[in-house]
């Protein structure tokens, strides 16, 4: 009965969620416009709030109350505070920013710090590939073990480099199982924004390397090199989310893939293929929210590709929400309202 009110209470909380989301929306012809779109908790659209046919307008944030909507709007370099309410009604220019605003956001789950090479002082890697040997964390409750061991046949002596290769490990049975050979569900995207999907639920990393085709796929043969750390962990506890984050570098070009192990299920989801990505833990909630690059998207015209980011919302169970229209678009800020919870915002990529 008790797990049946928690729930109940969860749902209702839901239910009175809203997402103000500055998107920008990229056209085949003349000059796109980052407006504000309000969103409830399932990434279903209530309502635009701006339309400016001129510049841009950008980290959208709510006020103490809920009540309002304190943004920027940028045009020729030049930068203003405005104010609209939440039913898209009396927008207003202000003299200044309010004094809560910027609100905090959520730490980001970041790369562990740089440190030099040994006998190249320098030159600098993530802190995990310059220390030889293995490496352990784990899980707040206990639970689980998770390391990461040295790759001998994949190291260069002459550069003091030693990749990693990720293990977890089950602390109350003893087992282990590899990253590689977790299944993975990876993002395709199709050249159809509306179209493309979650797949490859039931292979792993090891046997998509066999079957891969495409050369912008190479990677799949890659280790996942790095785990993504916030106060010195990777861990997202929040039972029953329980998530590791880690990224794989995918070279210049695709940049990296950001992916989050399940760990009641030992299933790897890819939360972004491609382009820079951020993820924020959301206080006290079962979720947390990625703000998430994917580069080289199709604009439509059959011609041009574009880079794109988005704002995504995951749940316990490691289920998407987007927030924007199955089109291309570019991300310029948001923030997140719930009831009986301080509103929070998400920065935009770069703004960190």
């Amino acid at each position: 009965m008790r797990a049946f009110l928690v729930c109940l209470l969860s749902l209702h909380a839901l239910a009175q969620a809203e997402v103000v989301v500055a998107i920008r929306y990229l056209q085949i012809e003349g000059v796109s416009h980052a407006h504000l779109w309000l969103f409830d908790d399932a990434g279903k659209p209530i309502r635009q709030l701006t339309a400016a046919k001129t510049g841009q307008d950008e980290d959208p944030q709510f006020s103490p109350a809920g009540t309002e909507i304190v943004f920027v709007r940028t045009e020729k370099e030049q930068k203003e505070w405005r104010s609209i309410s939440v039913t898209g009604k009396g927008e207003r220019l202000l003299d200044q920013a309010p004094a809560w605003y910027p609100l905090k956001a959520p730490a980001p789950f970041d790369y562990p710090p740089d440190a030099p090479i040994p006998n190249q002082p320098g030159r600098l890697r993530l802190e995990e590939s310059v220390k030889p040997g293995e490496l352990k964390y784990a899980t707040p409750d206990g639970r689980d073990l998770l390391f990461l061991r040295d790759v001998p046949e994949r190291a260069d002596p002459a550069d003091s480099y030693y990749p990693k290769a990720g293990f977890l490990r089950d602390v109350q049975t003893g087992t282990e199982k590899a990253f590689e050979e977790m299944p993975i569900t990876t993002f395709v995207q199709t050249g159809n924004a509306k179209e493309d999907a979650f797949r490859w639920g039931g292979a792993s990393l090891k046997e998509r390397a066999k079957l891969r085709a495409e050369p912008a796929m190479r990677w799949e043969s890659q280790l996942l090199d790095s785990l993504l750390l916030r106060d010195g962990s990777p861990f997202l506890i929040a039972p029953p989310l329980r998530v590791a984050f880690f990224r794989q570098h995918r070279g210049s070009t695709y940049g990296d893939g950001r992916f989050a192990i399940d760990l009641n299920t030992r299933r790897i989801t890819e939360l972004t293929p491609n382009g820079g990505a951020r993820i924020h833990p959301l206080p006290n909630e079962l979720r947390f929210v990625c703000v998430c690059g994917e580069r080289y998207r199709p604009l439509g015209d059959g011609r041009r590709i574009v880079n794109c980011s988005y704002l995504d919302q995951w749940d316990a169970a490691l289920h998407r929400i987007r927030f924007a229209e199955a089109r291309p678009a570019i991300f310029h800020g948001a923030s997140i309202l719930r009831e009986g919870k301080a509103p929070v915002a998400i920065p935009r990529l770069g703004d960190e």
